[in-house]
């Protein structure tokens, strides 16, 4: 008789106990990826999306126009404040991006979230994250871990050339260095115009490698909603192409105690996973790093 595998069962996802067991295995075996969004900016210090759009209408002198998207509102700021100059519009993005954490050069290092990313992709002989898909535009986890003497990749442009690194981080909607002497090659992906591009084109090269890292590991979502329709568009296939069917979950998502989109992202194949608070993330990351340290060491 065939063993079912526990894993066909939602209840077990929801053990905590059982699922840091299992992302620490995971961490491991080297298949564990983190996708990070814009509440992991959040928590360590940089302004949501309204805070940069707000800083970008008062930049410019408009008004934003009543129940606009943000996407749309976005559009408008691009076409009526900087002409369609999509660089200096990504400029300006960045400038507003990094005002309140300039002011504070040391609060990164302080962020216990910080720390605890840090941690999950440092090298380590109990495993390593060794992808990071972020849909954020700052590089400061870049920084933190190079302070360190970690070599890491920034990757914001497809075609890239393969290269050595400790760790890589994709930025399939731009990247915005917080060096200001980095000139901007592109700009990022943040209006209505944006994001109708992009969406469904099966064939582009940002879609080819999130979805073959989603296809091939255990994703780790961290400060996702849901309401990016780019990154659901690649995730809605995902649940029948990946590596561990006919594995019920392919991912995780940690989600807020108020949170109330789990069943939205458990139809495609990710399991929400609630916490008493934000504060609790970066306690539950170091719980599974030193549970794969103790893993690998009676391993």
């Amino acid at each position: 008789m065939t063993k079912v595998s526990t894993r066909h069962s939602p209840d077990i996802w929801r053990d905590e106990e059982w699922l840091k067991d299992f992302l620490a295995e995971q961490l491991i075996r080297g298949r564990l990826s983190l996708v990070l969004g814009a509440g992991v900016s959040m928590g360590i210090g940089l302004p949501s999306w309204d805070e940069l759009l707000e800083a970008l209408f008062k930049s410019t002198s408009l008004t934003r126009g009543k129940n606009q998207t943000n996407e749309i509102a976005a559009e408008e700021v691009l076409r009526n404040g900087f002409s369609g100059d999509r660089i200096k519009f990504a400029e300006a993005i960045r400038k507003a991006l990094y005002e309140i954490v300039n002011s504070d050069p040391t609060s990164i290092d302080r962020s216990p979230l910080m720390g605890a990313l840090g941690a999950m992709v440092m090298s380590s002989s109990r495993g390593k994250v060794s992808n990071v898909i972020t849909f954020n535009f700052d590089n400061l986890l870049e920084e933190y871990l190079e302070s360190r003497g970690f070599v890491v990749r920034s990757v914001d442009m497809l075609p890239s050339w393969s290269d050595y690194g400790d760790v890589t981080v994709l930025h399939p909607h731009g990247l915005l260095p917080r060096d200001f002497g980095v000139d901007l090659q592109r700009g990022v992906i943040f209006t209505q115009y944006d994001y109708a591009n992009i969406i469904g084109q099966e064939k582009l090269l940002w879609r080819q490698r999130v979805s073959d890292i989603f296809r091939s590991n255990t994703c780790l979502f961290i400060g996702l909603s849901g309401t990016d329709m780019n990154l659901m568009s690649m995730i809605q296939p995902i649940k029948a192409e990946h590596s561990s069917m006919p594995d019920h979950f392919w991912g995780i998502r940690l989600a807020g105690p108020t949170d109330s989109l789990g069943s939205y992202w458990e139809d495609r194949g990710v399991v929400s996973h609630k916490v008493g608070s934000y504060a609790d993330i970066p306690l539950l990351l170091l719980e599974i790093c030193k549970r794969a340290a103790k893993l690998r060491a009676v391993g």
